[in-house]
């Protein structure tokens, strides 16, 4: 077995509107299809690929996928959500742009060793998001 790329992530959360802006005005993903599901939410393609899956939480959707209510359960660290998503991406200028346009904080990282210039910025929910940039293309 082999993991060849992240095939997509899922976030729950209760800032449905939130999550989506700043994943496609920030980040420049794109609302796509999505097939008919009982809960509210977004598939948000890079390309031709759905990698971001959002899950709007309410009362009405309030469970994992197990079926265990979410203020219920019991797994350590179950309600601090993803630590990070990694993506490999280009155009470190554009993006840092819309970064000091939006005022968010954010953090970057050279590791040369890599050829990685790397910025990180959280999302509305606290998801940290790692965007990774290949310097030797940044140029």
């Amino acid at each position: 077995m082999a993991i060849e790329k992240i095939e997509h992530c899922a976030i729950r959360t209760t800032e449905l509107a939130a999550t989506r802006d700043f994943y496609t005005e920030i980040l420049g993903l794109m609302v796509g299809p999505r097939p008919e599901l009982p809960v509210a939410g977004y598939w948000l393609y890079a390309g031709d690929q759905p990698i971001i899956h959002l899950i709007e939480v309410n009362e009405t959707y309030n469970h994992d996928l197990s079926g265990t209510l979410l203020e219920n359960q019991q797994t350590p660290g179950y309600r601090d959500g993803l630590d990070h998503i990694a993506f490999r991406a280009t155009g470190l200028t554009e993006l840092l742009a819309r970064l000091r346009a939006a005022r968010l904080e954010f953090g970057e990282n050279i590791i040369a060793e890599m050829d990685f210039h790397q910025v990180f910025v959280a999302d509305p929910n606290g998801v940290m998001a790692e965007l990774n940039f290949l310097i030797s293309a940044e140029k």
